[in-house]
């Protein structure tokens, strides 16, 4: 019933823009990605876009955390990881804002990040700018996809919700 429920808001929401994506299985299923490149402007920028879903989600009694960046990983990262309820990451500044983030902000499998903690790599930015070649050889290339995909040096492709049909009665 919840998975019925968040896909039918995530069709709501395409109010804001068409592209809208469901969290995968290991991003959690607890929300949705909105792809608001070249929509932003109808609602009068990106600030007002955020302030009205966020209204309305809370009219919904819904509570929310909502996050918009120029990555899907930087934006899953800080509305999972911060306190902050309406967060706008300027482009480029994904690495800054990364670094203070626990490594679970790259939606790593729980024993990779546990491994990564024991191994005294707590904090996203620790793991910026490091050597690669230690990180491939030690842990399977999911640890480096996802820093790659949430710095944005690597692309991350959303799995979009298809338009339901529309029947017209001929």
């Amino acid at each position: 019933a919840d998975a019925a429920d968040l896909t039918r808001l995530a069709y709501w929401a395409t109010r804001y823009t068409p592209s809208v994506a469901l969290f995968r299985n290991e991003s959690g299923t607890d929300g949705f990605f909105l792809d608001v490149t070249g929509a932003a402007h109808l609602l009068g920028g990106e600030d007002k876009l955020l302030s009205d879903l966020a209204r309305r989600l809370k009219a919904f009694g819904l509570p929310a955390r909502l996050a918009l960046a120029e990555t899907p990983g930087t934006a899953w990262a800080v509305s999972h990881c911060t306190r902050t309820a309406l967060v706008i990451v300027p482009a480029g500044a994904e690495a800054e804002v990364l670094a203070p983030l626990p490594v679970e902000g790259l939606r790593l499998t729980p024993e990779t990040a546990l491994t990564l903690r024991r191994l005294g790599f707590k904090r996203i930015g620790t793991l910026i700018g490091k050597a690669r070649a230690p990180f491939a050889a030690r842990f399977e290339k999911e640890l480096l996809h996802r820093l790659d995909r949430a710095l944005g040096t690597a692309s991350e492709p959303l799995a979009l919700l298809a338009p339901p049909p529309v029947y017209v009665k001929t």
